[in-house]
C-alpha cells in the first residue's frame, strides 16, 4: 500500500497516510511506533517549508513517501550486518532531507525504517 509517513508530533508516533485512491486517499490510516517502507521518495513540500519559516510553527509538509509492508520492523528491513546511515530533516537548516553525517541531500531509497526521531536507510543509498 502506498503511503507517506511523517513525525506526529502531538501524539510522539508516526502517523500513516494512504496515498491509495480507493483506500482513503490523503488521510491518516494508522499510527505506528515504526515502520518499513520500499521505494521510498523523501518529499519536502517547498511551500509548507516557508511557511514553517515565515511563521515559526510547525505543519506537516515533509514525509517519506513509499510502499508499506505490514508487520515489517528494522530487522526485516536490512540484511544483517548491511550498513546504514540516518537521514535527517529541519525545516530552519535544510531544504531537503539529507544524510545525518555528511549533510548531503538524499532523494530517494530501495528501503527504509521510520521510528519517531529517527529514519535509517542503507549505507549504499545515493544522494541527490
Amino acid at each position: 500500500m502506498k503511503v507517506d509517513v511523517y513525525q506526529n508530533l502531538h501524539m510522539d508516533c508516526l502517523s500513516v497516510r494512504s496515498r491509495e485512491p480507493y483506500e482513503r486517499y490523503g488521510r491518516v490510516i494508522a499510527h505506528v511506533d515504526e515502520i518499513v517502507l520500499r521505494d521510498v521518495d523523501f518529499v519536502v513540500q517547498p511551500a509548507g517549508r516557508e511557511r514553517v519559516r515565515d511563521e515559526g510553527r510547525k505543519n506537516v509538509h515533509a514525509f517519506a513517501r513509499g510502499n508499506w509492508f505490514d508487520e515489517a520492523d528494522r530487522d526485516d528491513a536490512f540484511i544483517e550486518g548491511e550498513p546504514t546511515r540516518f537521514v535527517v530533516y529541519n525545516p530552519y537548516v535544510y531544504n531537503h532531507f539529507v544524510f545525518s553525517g555528511t549533510k548531503r541531500p538524499i532523494e530517494s531509497a530501495d528501503v527504509c525504517y521510520i521510528a519517531p526521531g529517527a529514519v535509517e536507510v542503507p549505507a549504499a543509498a545515493s544522494p541527490i
